[in-house]
């Protein structure tokens, strides 16, 4: 069985340090996503105020590549499943 750990408790591990997680991909005005994507190693960084009100978060990868993600569609932090 897998662990599990609860939304806003997968909020303050991002704050915390390097994670990883599996989420699904989503872009609505493009009309494209649906896809499983696995980082590793990656750390909280921020975003334009704008995104705030969406639920996002930013993350670096290791090369500096910035990345926005919305919360609600991460599933998996460390290994460990996401639930409301």
């Amino acid at each position: 069985m897998t662990s599990a750990i609860h939304y806003r408790d997968m909020i303050k591990l991002m704050a915390a340090g390097a994670f990883s997680m599996v989420y699904l991909s989503c872009h609505r005005s493009k009309k494209t996503g649906g896809d499983w994507i696995t980082v590793e190693n990656v750390t909280k960084c921020g975003l334009p105020y704008s995104c705030k009100d969406h639920e996002m978060i930013g993350y670096r990868e290791e090369s500096g590549k910035i990345t926005a993600v919305h919360l609600r569609l991460v599933f998996q932090i460390n290994g460990m499943q996401v639930y409301p």
